[in-house]
């Protein structure tokens, strides 16, 4: 993009004086008090593009983004230089006005939003992520396609970064609270995580799996991604410091943790802050082994460490709490499809089985948990998110055992319909 106009506007001088909800006044668009306007490049019924300061974005079927720039160039047909050209003459900008603050029209509110973020974001980014996108979190995060499906992890194309949905309880079955983004690997970038704009406040990745007996806290988001993906319940938060002020609701959150492990990345300054937040929550802090290659969760398991591995050599737990035979991870997707067929005996059985061989409660659940999310394929119906918010709420073989009966039960007098 060139630096200035053949008269000498520069393009610092014309964004410093006009910023885009000025643009969008000027054109007729009514913003809204959520900060969004029917989005000028496509057609659409519900308003799906956002109005920041500095840019717009569309968050619905045409993804446009840019600056006052790129919006007058692609909104009048022009080119660059008749663009600043057009822009100077609205609003009277001149080659030797100085720079200053824009003028700030209906602006996004600077304190942090507390409401959910809008689904439609969340399904949006999500539907950016093609086969292409996922490769890097295929190769380089060992994430499967069901585990990046299940949590609605996304694109946002304006960043070139991978979006991470901080759900607030069941993925697919709650409210997402806190997003973050992290930039696509690229040569001469620093920063990594950024979160949604006006939802930078502390959230838990992984929640859905807290549970009362065995619970490990890491510090990356990705590697708690792949830890639940491995059966292993473990949360992160979006950043230690972010949960400095919070802390009394965190040790709140994972109080009642009989087992709580915390396990920094191998870094000087995460370990610090690690094992401050491991006496403020009474967690015993493990580390992983000294890697030439790698720091992280992540990192120990693209060396070929197994879960199994993880949980003996690192956490020093003798018994493993998830499920990898492949046999018996089978044997999920048949107790999903027994209660689906209203049979709820049989899928009590399989239930047994499981418990015969030594899988803790919270580690069917997780399975269960991600497996429904894909079955029946968009698809639910009311017995069936009924069936994730019990299912949620139980603790021990026997509460889920009842919940599954029930809905089998229930699913059997509808004629196995959803």
């Amino acid at each position: 993009m060139r630096e200035q106009d053949q008269e000498g506007i520069k393009v610092e001088q014309l964004k410093s004086c006009v910023s885009f909800p000025q643009l969008m006044e000027h054109y007729g668009f009514r913003i809204g008090r959520d900060h969004k306007i029917l989005c000028p490049f496509h057609h659409e019924k519900t308003s799906s593009f956002h109005v920041y300061e500095e840019r717009g974005l569309c968050y619905g079927g045409c993804g446009w983004h840019g600056d006052i720039i790129q919006f007058v160039m692609d909104r009048e047909s022009v080119y660059f230089g008749k663009a600043l050209e057009l822009i100077a003459g609205w609003f009277k900008v001149s080659k030797d006005a100085p720079l200053q603050p824009a003028t700030k029209v209906k602006d996004v509110p600077k304190k942090l939003r507390v409401e959910p973020i809008n689904p439609e974001i969340v399904n949006y980014f999500h539907g950016e992520l093609t086969v292409e996108r996922r490769s890097w979190l295929h190769e380089k995060r060992l994430l499967t396609d069901e585990s990046i499906d299940f949590l609605k992890m996304g694109w946002r194309p304006d960043l070139d970064a991978y979006s991470i949905p901080f759900w607030k309880g069941v993925p697919g079955y709650s409210e997402v609270e806190v997003m973050q983004f992290r930039y696509a690997p690229q040569e001469g970038r620093k920063a990594r995580y950024i979160s949604l704009d006006n939802h930078g406040f502390a959230g838990l990745v992984g929640r859905y799996t807290i549970n009362p007996e065995f619970l490990v806290v890491m510090v990356g988001t990705l590697d708690v991604v792949l830890a639940n993906q491995d059966g292993i319940p473990a949360i992160s938060p979006n950043g230690l410091t972010v949960w400095k002020n919070r802390l009394e609701e965190l040790r709140w959150i994972v109080g009642d943790v009989k087992e709580l492990f915390l396990v920094p990345d191998n870094t000087t300054s995460e370990t610090i802050e690690s094992t401050r937040l491991a006496n403020e929550l009474g967690a015993k802090i493990r580390y992983l082994p000294q890697m030439e290659e790698g720091k992280d969760y992540t990192d120990y398991r693209l060396l070929g460490n197994s879960p199994k591995q993880f949980i003996e050599e690192v956490l020093r737990v003798s018994s493993s709490p998830f499920i990898t035979n492949e046999d018996h991870i089978q044997t999920i997707r048949d107790i999903l499809d027994c209660i689906s067929d209203g049979d709820g005996e049989k899928a009590l059985e399989l239930l047994d089985i499981l418990q015969l061989n030594g899988y803790a409660w919270y580690s069917v659940f997780n399975k269960l948990i991600l497996f429904v999310s894909m079955y029946p394929a968009k698809e639910f119906g009311h017995e069936w998110a009924t069936f994730v918010h019990e299912l949620s709420l139980s603790r021990s073989y026997d509460s889920m055992a009842q919940v599954i009966k029930d809905t089998a039960e229930s699913l059997r007098g509808s004629g196995g319909q959803f």
